[in-house]
């Protein structure tokens, strides 16, 4: 997917239309551009995965939903839209957004949205308190990034596999996505 800035005073023209279509990051509005194939291929096997996992837990798995990150609930600063996020317990999910942030964001990063997923929206998503950030890179890695015990991320570029630092036993390796 890629990513255009669009100057913030445009942003008006956005309001009461295709939020999904954008995203704010600090402030910046970007254009995002219509998902691959491929792309929504790696989504789906992830989801997948992340739904056999969670299927009896207190969670839910949501793909492609928008996300407000700030306090005040309103998308002028802050509004994302992760390719895939868990939320425990999902009565957190309300109609103004989340009370509290996810505890898994998964995004597929590709090279005209790298930038975005592996600084800004990383750092944003640090911020904002969200336990662990795992990117996929080229449909072929993960890199993961945690929310230590001072606040700090750390960052881990990993293989084709991938164990949750925050849920037990959850593991997922990118192998057989070329099936699907």
């Amino acid at each position: 997917m890629g990513s255009e800035v669009v100057r913030k005073s445009e942003t008006v023209e956005y309001a009461g239309t295709d939020m999904e279509r954008i995203e704010i990051i600090q402030g910046e509005v970007y254009a995002m551009a219509p998902s691959s194939w491929a792309h929504d291929r790696v989504i789906d096997f992830l989801r997948y995965q992340l739904m056999l996992y969670f299927k009896d837990m207190d969670c839910k798995v949501a793909a492609g939903s928008g996300l407000k990150l700030e306090e005040d609930k309103t998308w002028e600063e802050a509004y994302v839209v992760p390719d895939l996020m868990v939320v425990c317990p999902p009565h957190k999910i309300t109609e103004q957004g989340l009370e509290s942030p996810p505890s898994l964001i998964v995004e597929v990063v590709s090279k005209s949205n790298s930038s975005n997923d592996l600084s800004k929206k990383r750092r944003l998503y640090m911020e904002k308190g969200v336990k662990e950030y795992w990117m996929v890179r080229d449909f072929k890695s993960f890199i993961r990034c945690v929310l230590d015990e001072n606040g700090q991320d750390d960052l881990e570029l990993l293989g084709h596999e991938i164990e949750s630092v925050v849920f037990p036993g959850l593991k997922i390796t990118l192998e057989g996505v070329e099936k699907w």
